[in-house]
């Protein structure tokens, strides 16, 4: 069971994707129902350490008065964990809470995380019809590393000098 602190979340997150991420799937063709989403972010959250931050995944959120305003899902995975890189599973921001102070919260988390994990890149996939993301991850550097119909896989090289918290913060 996961802990209070990470599960408290689950009405919010399943909230915060039907909002934001259902429509853009559903534009792409992707079908996903409040039932899903519940139902994968029980099994994510079943996993997850007390503080949120693990090993090999973290889920990183922004609140304020109780209510999530963005999150960012990280994992290490099995298919990238010999070369050591993190894959952004999910970064969200509710867009009525788009503000610097939100944003920059969460990418202080963000770079906290990858500093501590050490890895030398971070991955993400954006929908190409999500063009706020699009911009965002164009501007904290990411580069276009495959592209489909669909999507842009994302990379992004840790800097030499300061590590994520000069990148990210």
């Amino acid at each position: 069971m996961a802990s209070p602190g990470v599960r408290r979340w689950h009405e919010q997150l399943v909230a915060l994707d039907l909002f934001t991420l259902v429509p853009l799937a559903q534009a792409h063709g992707q079908d996903l129902s409040e039932e899903q989403l519940g139902q994968q972010w029980a099994q994510r959250l079943s996993a997850w350490p007390p503080s949120g931050v693990g090993d090999d995944s973290a889920l990183l959120t922004v609140s304020a008065a109780e209510r999530l305003l963005a999150y960012a899902w990280l994992r290490l995975e099995a298919s990238v964990e010999a070369s050591g890189e993190a894959f952004v599973l999910g970064l969200v921001i509710h867009p009525e809470a788009r503000s610097a102070g939100v944003v920059r919260g969460l990418m202080r988390q963000l770079a906290q995380c990858l500093d501590a994990w050490d890895v030398p890149a971070v991955s993400s996939h954006v929908y190409r019809l999500n063009e706020a993301s699009m911009r965002f991850h164009r501007k904290l550097g990411f580069q276009a590393a495959q592209e489909n119909a669909q999507a842009v896989a994302f990379t992004l090289r840790r800097p030499v000098v300061g590590g994520w918290m000069a990148r990210l913060a």
